[in-house]
């Protein structure tokens, strides 16, 4: 890979974004041959690190968290915003992983990129159907994974995601990838590779 590389992974909680962005960041570690470094941007981490704090911030965002409820989109894009101004150098990787979750923070993240001039932005759809994921998230046993939880998550998925991935597959601008999400981990991976080595040789 010749140039720095930004990538998008987007999809229905369940069809695996979280590990495969894990394992592309995996990959980038250890095949760049020029070891930039490369940022795994999660927004559900920062949101996180606040409720752990004693600010209002903190007491509205854990509550909000504990209770499954939506975060404003002021708080996610001010926090890339805050993370991107600290961290990006002009030479590493990004990978983005559960955002945008609606149109206008796609549209601003579109706007951060063209800022840092990261072109040739990488959307990674893994589509999952709504009948696995259901079945995929009660499997897991979380705590709050809930059939009623499970439920709202899809709903705001169709309402709220699916526009941001129709915004992507128009986009010029954007390579996007439509991964099949319902097979294995490992299917799924080589299944991604496949995809961006064949992007990358033509760069």
């Amino acid at each position: 890979m010749k140039n720095n590389q930004t990538f998008i992974f987007i999809g229905r909680s369940g069809c695996g974004k979280g590990t495969q962005a894990d394992l592309l960041e995996a990959y980038l570690k250890e095949n760049d041959t020029e070891k930039r470094d490369v940022h795994h941007v999660i927004t559900g981490n920062f949101l996180r690190e606040i409720a752990k704090g004693n600010s209002l911030t903190s007491d509205i965002v854990r509550d909000a968290l504990g209770k499954g409820l939506l975060i404003p989109e002021f708080l996610p894009i001010s926090l890339w915003g805050k993370f991107f101004v600290d961290n990006l150098k002009g030479h590493e990787h990004v990978i983005t992983d559960g955002m945008p979750r609606k149109l206008q923070e796609a549209m601003l993240l579109d706007g951060a990129f063209k800022f840092y001039k990261r072109d040739k932005v990488v959307v990674i759809f893994i589509d999952l159907s709504y009948d696995s994921a259901v079945k995929r998230l009660l499997l897991r046993k979380r705590a709050d994974d809930t059939q009623e939880s499970i439920e709202e998550r899809l709903k705001f998925y169709d309402a709220e995601v699916s526009p941001v991935i129709d915004y992507y597959r128009n986009h010029p601008d954007y390579i996007f990838l439509q991964i099949d999400g319902e097979p294995d981990i490992e299917t799924i991976n080589k299944d991604i590779m496949g995809r961006l080595n064949l992007e990358w040789a033509n760069q």
